[in-house]
């Protein structure tokens, strides 16, 4: 191992250590300030209301940033919060971001590729987005889940759905037609009900 491997694997033991320390100490996170959260509480609070890992939690809040759902602000120095566009979460960098808590203040661009990050802030979430409306959750048979994800499917591929919609958009077009399914007992359904098309993309 030359001096350049040592140094990079050196770097990435300490980054893992103070990633270790920074969740295991949330006292010293930063204070909320009015109407926001830090993304910290916010991915937290999403583990044990999906019941996943912290790994899931940030690909979940990662998902709803990009689709708009949460809307996330970057902190500088003098405390303003700068809105962070929804397209720029479609990137692996936006998971180390959530892992940190803190995103860039600047990105600079070149053909399409990021190339420059200049300083960084604690990131926040808009608590608006977080108030989900009280829903009267009751029990909904699988067969009548499975009846819903087949349509919407089949929507997708008849392109009346672009693309194909991460697990939390699934979810949420089941809901528009069954309001009072659980968000658990969807995403059960999403993995066994897949069409073979999906599956071979």
């Amino acid at each position: 191992m030359n001096s350049r491997d040592r140094r990079s694997r050196f770097e990435k033991e300490l980054e893992a250590r103070r990633q270790a320390e920074f969740w295991a100490n949330p006292q010293k996170w930063p204070f909320d300030p009015p109407e926001h959260q830090f993304v910290a509480r916010v991915t937290q609070t999403i583990a044990e209301e999906e019941d996943c890992t912290m790994q899931g939690a940030r690909r979940l809040v990662r998902e709803r940033c990009a689709y708009g759902s949460f809307k996330a602000k970057v902190m500088r120095w003098d405390g303003r919060l700068l809105p962070i566009a929804e397209h720029v979460w479609n990137t692996d960098e936006a998971l180390q971001w959530l892992a940190t808590c803190q995103a860039p203040l600047t990105i600079s661009y070149e053909g399409g590729r990021i190339v420059e990050y200049v300083a960084k802030g604690w990131i926040f979430i808009e608590k608006s987005g977080l108030k989900k409306p009280s829903r009267d959750v009751k029990y909904i048979p699988e067969s009548r889940i499975d009846e819903v994800l087949a349509k919407i499917y089949k929507r997708i591929e008849d392109g009346e759905i672009d693309g194909y919609p991460a697990r939390e958009k699934m979810i949420d077009l089941v809901q528009e037609e069954l309001p009072n399914a659980g968000r658990g007992a969807i995403k059960e359904r999403l993995a066994p009900t897949r069409p073979e098309w999906w599956r071979k993309r």
